[in-house]
């Protein structure tokens, strides 16, 4: 019996694992190697897990209102890079450049934010390429100090 039940129980996770794993990869969905950038209004700000999103409205080349959705990380990893539930508010001009869909649909994987005035919210592999820059900078400062 217990020979039956460690099967069955492989077999589950075997079917169930490429789902698991599919959840977090972005490349079925969206093209990593091309960008795209958007400017637009926010109309819903969604901080959670396991993606966060923004929708944005978007004017395009014709003069035609295109409603955008943009994914992101999940909450968990954006508070890394400073985000909080107030980071995008509904109203605000942003513009969005990020891996666009491999449909051509109006959406997004967030790889940059601007706001109107020019500030910018970072991802967590920007804050965490950031700190360790840092690190790199201030040992060699410590080094040079040393000599």
């Amino acid at each position: 019996m217990k020979l039956q039940q460690t099967v069955f129980l492989g077999l589950i996770t075997l079917l169930f694992a490429e789902s698991i794993y599919s959840h977090h990869a972005r490349t079925p969905v969206y093209d990593a190697g091309r960008s795209v950038t958007v400017e637009g209004l926010v109309t819903e700000f969604r901080f959670f897990n396991p993606h966060g999103e923004i929708s944005l409205d978007v004017t395009d080349d014709a003069g035609n209102l295109v409603k955008w959705s943009i994914e992101m990380a999940g909450r968990l990893n954006l508070t890394v890079g400073g985000w909080t539930d107030d980071s995008v508010m509904v109203g605000e001009r942003v513009v969005i450049t990020g891996n666009p869909t491999h449909t051509g649909s109006p959406g997004l994987w967030l790889e940059h934010l601007i706001r109107a005035d020019g500030s910018e919210l970072l991802l967590p592999g920007a804050v965490r390429s950031n700190a360790l820059e840092e690190e790199r900078r201030r040992r060699i400062e410590e080094r040079e100090q040393r000599n």
